[in-house]
């Protein structure tokens, strides 16, 4: 519940509306904090004080959800099969076992991107195997 809760509050707003909404938060620490130094009277002192630190707060939670919304979108892990037809290896060469075989069209996550030539895959139901990179699209 909560990361499925989390997850939808970083995707409430783009990247850019997260950075507007710190630079925001910013400034209105900074009004606050200024009228905590300059007011004369105690309740807007108060006021300053408390609105400062909860800008601030504000300012950091929005930094790191914008954060978390850019690594979500350039760590991408899902592709598509290109190739009419593939044969999933066993091990990232030529030589390995065939494991299974996989149709244009067909969704994968990628949970191994280190290497050049190749990919470790995963489909849906479970499966893995290694697969050549001109073969799929990363989307």
């Amino acid at each position: 519940f909560f990361f499925n809760w989390y997850r939808q509050l970083v995707n409430m707003m783009s990247v850019d509306g997260w950075a507007t909404t710190a630079l925001i938060a910013l400034a209105i620490a900074i009004i606050c904090a200024l009228s905590y130094l300059f007011a004369e009277r105690l309740l807007l002192r108060k006021i300053g004080f408390f609105g400062a630190i909860a800008m601030i707060l504000v300012f950091v939670l929005s930094n790191i959800m914008a954060q978390q919304q850019k690594s979500k979108l350039m760590n991408r892990t899902g592709a598509i099969i290109t190739a009419p037809s593939v044969q999933i290896k066993s091990t990232p060469s030529k030589n390995g076992t065939d494991l299974f075989n996989l149709h244009e069209g067909t969704h994968v996550d990628i949970t191994d991107g280190t290497m050049k030539d190749w990919k470790e895959i995963r489909i849906a139901d479970g499966k893995s195997g290694w697969i050549e990179t001109k073969k799929l699209e990363i989307i």
